[in-house]
């Protein structure tokens, strides 16, 4: 069912987490821990690297679905851009970050391109977190379908000047193995590399936790094996907070220190 992202949109720019970057030492931040040569990024962030070192706020637009939008988790500071936006106050102290939520529950890949314009470029952001595919593998969208339409959502976004990391689908109960949805995380590593887009791996992640045992997968997802729990949010902020900070040169982080 799709809706609206109003009822917790006020929440998002002032929140408030518990859980904040892979280095703390909270059980789940511990729990996040995963390699970096697993969910480092293939390029930079040359937009937000240059916000920081002019002294500039950075405006980050979280844009995707339903675990964008946060369904699943307990409370709104609990949302992955909520607490997103957390982690990268306290590693970027001094500095104004808001982290603007967009996701729309139910939304496909064309779904997003169609609000695009008034729900992202409008905020001029200096990063867009894209976070899709969950939803076109459900609904059976042809994978070229979909890849066309993230390749002109990247043209866009770049036209517009903002920086973009691609979001993968996550770990998916009822579709591991199914071998659609290992095409479509296959189909879009290869256009993030394509286009030089920073991917963050959350289908890795997930199954990393998993198989590594460090989280049980009644954690991560829900009851209807489909939407992210709390454990998963805390996780996808930790470590995507914690590669977007490793991204940034230390020029440009010191500059945001002062």
């Amino acid at each position: 069912m799709r809706g609206g992202s109003s009822r917790w949109a006020g929440w998002i720019t002032g929140a408030l987490a518990a859980v904040t970057l892979v280095v703390l030492a909270s059980p789940a931040a511990a729990a996040c821990r995963v390699p970096a040569t697993l969910m480092g990024f293939s390029a930079g962030l040359p937009m937000m690297a240059t916000a920081l070192h002019l002294n500039r706020p950075v405006t980050i637009v979280a844009l995707g679905s339903s675990s964008t939008y946060g369904t699943g988790a307990s409370t709104p500071e609990r949302t992955y851009p909520a607490q997103l936006q957390a982690a990268l106050s306290q590693g970027l102290p001094g500095r104004a970050v808001a982290v603007i939520n967009r996701g729309v529950n139910g939304d496909t890949a064309t779904m997003m391109l169609e609000r695009l314009q008034q729900d992202v470029v409008a905020e001029q952001p200096t990063l867009v977190i894209w976070q899709t595919g969950t939803n076109d593998v459900l609904r059976g969208v042809p994978l070229a379908e979909f890849l066309l339409t993230v390749r002109a959502g990247l043209a866009r976004l770049r036209a517009a000047g903002a920086d973009v990391v691609l979001m993968e689908t996550q770990w998916l109960p009822t579709h591991e193995g199914d071998p659609t949805l290992a095409a479509y995380i296959d189909g879009l590593r290869t256009l993030a590399r394509e286009t030089g887009t920073p991917l963050f791996r959350r289908h890795a992640l997930m199954t990393h936790l998993i198989e590594d045992q460090r989280v049980p997968a009644e954690r991560l997802i829900g009851e209807d094996k489909l939407h992210m729990r709390d454990e998963a949010y805390a996780c996808t902020a930790a470590v995507l907070a914690d590669r977007i900070l490793a991204t940034l040169p230390q020029a440009a982080q010191r500059t945001a220190a002062r």
